[in-house]
């Protein structure tokens, strides 16, 4: 159940925001978002100096929460939370849609998903997944122009995940340079990208 009238804002940037939604909506507070460029403009508005801190930028944010410009975002949980990114790739690269989903076998889409990811998903997964198929209010028209759109979108994401790691692997480089920069990625946890953030 969640907290009355204890609503929490803040900016979605990066990814650092989420391990905090995820805990703070499992403690029952309701979490939303503001655009960072309204909390932006509201800091122009009101203040002159150019400095940035998190003082300022925290009560910025409950301006924004306050005059009620946010919205609830939508943090995956159960299958979706779960469902592996290759799992999901694999089937969408396939033409899968939720009435597709519904109409094949558990044991089919499994087999499906195991050319994919061969470990993580399992039965459960998959009767998870058709479930969430079944409740799916999705479009059943459109589908075949849906498809080519969907497989031009995974292709436009793999060209960039590959420059992407190509990008890391050329900054990983740079870093090592770095004076200090191994006694920092000697520490558990910290990877070069870390260190060059």
């Amino acid at each position: 159940m969640r907290r009355p009238n204890i609503i929490v804002g803040m900016e979605p940037t990066g990814h650092y925001w989420l391990n905090l939604a995820y805990h703070l909506k499992g403690q029952a507070f309701q979490v939303v978002v503001v655009n960072p460029m309204r909390v932006k403009r509201s800091k122009e508005l009101d203040d002159d100096s150019p400095t940035k801190n998190d003082t300022k930028g925290t009560k910025f944010i409950a301006q924004v929460v306050r005059d009620g410009r946010y919205h609830e975002p939508t943090l995956t949980e159960d299958v979706y939370a779960n469902y592996g990114k290759k799992a999901a790739l694999h089937l969408l690269e396939r033409g899968y849609m939720p009435e597709d989903i519904r109409k094949t076998s558990e044991e089919d889409l499994l087999l499906e998903v195991k050319e994919a990811a061969k470990r993580g998903v399992g039965i459960k997964r998959i009767k998870a997944l058709k479930q969430a198929a079944e409740d799916s209010i999705g479009l059943t028209v459109g589908l075949r122009m849906a498809r080519q759109e969907i497989r031009y979108l995974i292709d436009q994401y793999k060209a960039l995940e590959e420059r992407l790691i190509a990008l890391e692997s050329q900054l990983e480089a740079i870093i090592l340079h770095v004076p200090g920069s191994d006694q920092m990625m000697a520490i558990k946890g910290v990877s070069a990208m870390t260190v060059a953030q």
